[in-house]
């Protein structure tokens, strides 16, 4: 570079533009010179790898189920384009007239879930906001004028005046606060322990989704699978810290903290994740609502952890180095994917399960209202409104951000929390204990609950109500899949008639009848307009910025009307609840943890049924007569024999305790305080203090045995084996048995070989094939009773003529039906075996 003087003169003719001036040297050319040099190397495959990816891109921004449904809409859209209008897409920018052509058309052409078939106006809304993001990706010369704007905006307006869109509320938005997830959960747990279950794993499991849910404050798609997402996007074990802590009064407590890593928008992004704190609650706190105590019980059952008690949980993370419990399975999903039996471990559950658990706990609970997943994020939000404001710790706030010199951009961004890190301090247990309070201010005054007097219960459809129903719906019934679908709208007809029925006195929640034509029949299972659904797994109006919606409003299909809107004067009625649930967390830990009673659907139920973990050995369900408390010890494992037992009894339990008193026959020997429902029971009673056998000896009657001879009934029953069955003494026949002598009788023989050697089934019966044909070739010694009416099933007599109400058609035994006539038509002995015999039998 050349150098002047400060006094130097140029010549006249000298021009700046004849020097030269090198360009200065680049300190940074060095720089990724590596990757430089890889570049030139695949120079030619990049630039043709990149044509192809620009040329193939796809619009894939926002959640999967946004893509999904934004695509749905940019298939009708062109659709429309090449085949109604006849227009090239390749060649033609779609103008904002053909967008209005579209709008104008494609109502008819879809169903809505209401009675009218209309779709909603913010459905309709939102498949314009993707249409016009589609075209703005895939044409770089779209745009949409303010005239083409104003003009759709018209097109809207017509259609509604139209009755082509509805802006009617189909669903009601509900806040399934903690005080209203008490009561579901409880219902729910309840019914198991009252009713029995087919899986107390999948009863855990549906309490434990509804719970970890509110516990969060999440979407049932940040927890569960979203069946649009193939990998594992879902709640794992190994995303949960359990840790052994002291509190203030240095007493050891475990505290948990959840890692939520998918939130919504974040699935695919493994930097952006946050720590939820979930305290274990206090001893008084219902147990059901504690995120931890349900987890461990779940965890034990599936053997996900290797501790067996809430005692070996806490020694587990006294002898851990960070005193963090260690999982078994880290890898598991919290949520087990739930099979007609019980839990498919270790698949994930999808966020559809939660919605059924949700749907079916209001169901149990008695709530008169259709309840959603997202109701649960709703009522959880609304409890954290109503917490003191000295509740929040730990959060960004505009001191700290001025402190840190951030701007409110970047705390609005999360950058100011990001440093701050996850609450030190949880809100769940916050949000339980704030139930039972009475202050003016506090959860429980807001919200009562307008509940039912009973449960609702599905009812057992016939073939004939879903000929009818789907004769009278126009709907196909013919394939197995087409009466499923009409199974499922008649199911949904009756619960809509019962909510009706239910809420009588309040607001109809209902969908609303619109005078508006009705959209053409379909025979697909699923309707266009999804907005009843659950929209955790579907895509959400959330997603859409104002600036898209051209109308700048919001959701119209969702009512504000709410539960706190179904108050009652009276408030909520009171729950009752067994006392398993009202245990302290250990033993509520070691009983549920436990449990594994199944109620009887076969005999091979047990055999199914699911073991291992901490699971008891399977049992059935003990079916207790209701009217126990009065003294009845009646028990039994068929649902079917407990209703018999039961149409034995007065409907009126209080007539039956008064009936059973009049009836007790009491010992009168002093000191002995037996009693007895039936004389003949007392007079046998009676037998033993007057040193008597129970029943008087008598002699075989059998040919050829000397009537001399009296035997008890004990020894009777011997007397028969030995003599008269055709068996003789036989040793047993597996060979290095230790046991020697013959066996007297035949029934001694084979509990020898059942209990001793295990035998059971055909192996058995291959044993004692001979012997068991000489037992049957023997003389019948037992009298033959030739019945007096030979019984046909047949039902109640009384119901041709309209004086039984009862359901069941065919009484299948003659004890049955005796019954039935004694207890509830109070028929005398003498005008049952009238009618007896007059051919009813």
């Amino acid at each position: 570079m050349a150098h002047f003087p400060d006094d130097f003169v140029p010549d006249e003719d000298f021009r700046s533009s004849d020097i030269e001036i090198d360009l200065p040297v680049n300190p940074h050319a060095d720089l990724g010179k590596k990757a430089i040099a890889r570049m030139d190397k695949t120079a030619f495959r990049d630039r043709y790898e990149s044509k192809a990816a620009v040329k193939q891109a796809t619009l894939v921004t926002g959640a999967v189920s946004t893509v999904v449904a934004r695509a749905r809409w940019a298939n009708l859209f062109y659709n429309f384009l090449e085949v109604t209008l006849q227009k090239n897409r390749k060649v033609h920018v779609p103008t904002a007239e053909d967008i209005e052509r579209f709008i104008r058309t494609v109502p008819k052409h879809l169903r809505s879930p209401r009675e009218s078939g209309v779709i909603s106006y913010s459905y309709l809304q939102y498949g314009l906001s993707a249409v016009i993001k589609t075209l703005k990706f895939d044409y770089k010369t779209f745009a949409l004028s303010t005239h083409g704007a104003q003009r759709l905006q018209n097109a809207f307006a017509d259609l509604k005046k139209q009755g082509a869109i509805t802006k009617d509320p189909y669903l009601i938005r509900q806040y399934v606060t903690a005080r209203v997830l008490k009561r579901l959960v409880g219902a729910l747990i309840t019914n198991a322990l009252t009713h029995g279950t087919t899986s107390w794993d999948k009863v855990l499991a549906r309490a434990l989704s509804m719970v970890t849910q509110a516990a969060t404050v999440g979407r049932a798609g940040d927890v569960a699978l979203n069946s649009l997402y193939k990998g594992n996007e879902y709640l794992r074990f190994e995303h949960v810290r359990i840790k052994l802590a002291h509190n203030s009064a240095g007493n050891e407590v475990l505290v948990c903290q959840v890692k939520m890593e998918y939130r919504k928008g974040q699935k695919t992004n493994g930097a952006a994740f946050e720590w939820v704190r979930i305290d274990i609650l206090e001893n008084d706190q219902p147990r059901y609502l504690c995120f931890v105590t349900l987890l461990l019980v779940c965890a034990m059952r599936m053997g996900a952890v290797e501790a067996q008690s809430l005692q070996e949980v806490m020694e587990q993370c006294r002898t851990a180095p960070n005193r963090i419990l260690k999982w078994a399975q880290p890898a598991w999903p919290v949520l087990m994917r739930f099979t007609q039996t019980g839990l498919d471990i270790p698949q994930a559950g999808t966020v559809y399960q939660i919605g059924d658990t949700v749907r079916l706990a209001a169901e149990l609970a008695g709530l008169p209202v259709i309840v959603r997943t997202h109701d649960i994020r709703r009522g959880s939000m609304r409890d954290l409104s109503y917490l003191p404001p000295s509740s929040a710790r730990g959060l960004a706030t505009d001191f700290v951000a001025n402190a840190a010199g951030h701007s409110n951009r970047t705390m609005t961004a999360g950058i100011t929390q990001s440093y701050i890190g996850p609450q030190k301090s949880g809100n769940w247990d916050k949000r339980v204990a704030a139930i039972d309070k009475g202050d003016q201010d506090t959860i429980s005054e807001a919200f009562d609950l307008d509940i039912t007097a009973a449960p609702y219960k599905r009812a057992r459809l016939t073939m004939d109500e879903v000929t009818t129903f789907a004769a009278e719906s126009g709907l196909d019934h013919e394939t197995r899949k087409a009466r499923r679908t009409v199974v499922t709208k008649l199911q949904r007809k009756k619960k809509s008639d019962w909510i009706d029925t239910a809420g009588e006195s309040r607001p109809s929640i209902t969908p609303t009848k619109a005078a508006h034509p009705s959209s053409p029949a379909s025979d697909e299972s699923d309707p266009d307009d999804p907005t009843y659904l659950d929209s955790d797994g579907s895509a959400s109006y959330e997603d859409l910025g104002a600036e898209e919606l051209l109308f700048g409003g919001s959701v119209e299909d969702l009512s504000n009307e709410s539960l706190d809107e179904l108050m009652q004067e009276n408030g909520t009625p009171s729950q009752s609840l067994p006392p398993e649930l009202s245990l302290r967390p250990a033993e509520f830990i070691e009983f549920f943890s436990r449990i594994n009673t199944y109620r009887y659907a076969s005999a091979a139920t047990l055999d199914n049924a699911a073991t291992g973990g901490s699971r008891s050995t399977p049992s059935f369900f003990p079916n207790v007569c209701p009217n126990a408390k009065y003294g009845c010890e009646f028990v039994c494992n068929f649902v079917q024999g407990l209703e018999v037992h039961v149409a034995s009894y007065p409907t009126n339990a209080e007539e039956h305790a008064r009936l059973a008193a009049a009836r007790e026959f009491r010992c009168t020997y002093d000191g002995c305080t037996k009693k007895y429902t039936a004389k003949a029971n007392l007079v046998e009673h009676l037998r033993t203090h007057e040193g008597k056998p129970r029943v008087d000896p008598r002699p075989c009657h059998v040919a050829g045995c000397d009537p001399s001879i009296v035997y008890t009934e004990c020894e009777l029953q011997k007397h028969m084996d030995m003599a008269h069955s055709g068996y003789k003494p036989t040793g047993c026949m597996i060979s290095g048995c230790k046991h020697v002598a013959p066996f007297a009788t035949f029934q001694a023989i084979r509990i020898h070989l059942r209990k001793v050697h295990k035998l059971e089934g055909e192996e058995l019966a291959a044993l004692l094939e001979g012997l068991k044909d000489k037992a049957l070739a023997a003389p019948d010694f037992r009298k033959k009773r030739t019945p007096k009416y030979q019984y046909t099933p047949i039902g109640c007599p009384l119901a041709a003529t309209g004086d039984c109400k009862s359901k069941r058609q065919l009484y299948k035994s003659r004890r049955d039906l005796t019954l039935h006539m004694r207890s509830i038509h109070k028929m005398t002995a003498a005008e049952l075996n009238a009618l007896l015999a007059e051919g009813l039998e």
